[in-house]
């Protein structure tokens, strides 16, 4: 509000450096940001999923709804796919109990 009417304003200005300087940490950010600019990118073809993809791999199998397969059956199946091989298929749903999703 103070910046429409007064741009020149003190305590906007204030205010402005405050949250650079103790939120924003500005100085550690231009520290991070000069050591990036020096570093080399390395891109490589990798032949499967990083652990790091894992997160994102599962969540968006978690927004595909055309499968009667559980969850944990499809992640399982995806980690022995790409050579986990400790990785076991949990058993089927125990009869009597009945899951719902989106309701």
């Amino acid at each position: 509000m103070f910046s429409e009417y007064e741009p020149d304003n003190l305590l906007v200005r204030q205010a402005y450096n405050e949250a650079l300087a103790f939120q924003l940490e500005e100085f550690r950010l231009r520290m991070a940001l000069q050591r990036i600019i020096k570093q080399n990118i390395i891109l490589k073809t990798i032949e499967r999923p990083t652990p790091f993809a894992f997160p994102i791999m599962v969540d968006s199998l978690g927004r595909e709804r055309l499968t009667t397969e559980t969850l944990e059956e499809r992640i399982a199946k995806m980690a022995r796919s790409y050579g986990a091989s400790e990785v076991d298929i949990p058993d089927k749903r125990k009869p009597g109990i009945t899951r719902k999703k989106g309701f």
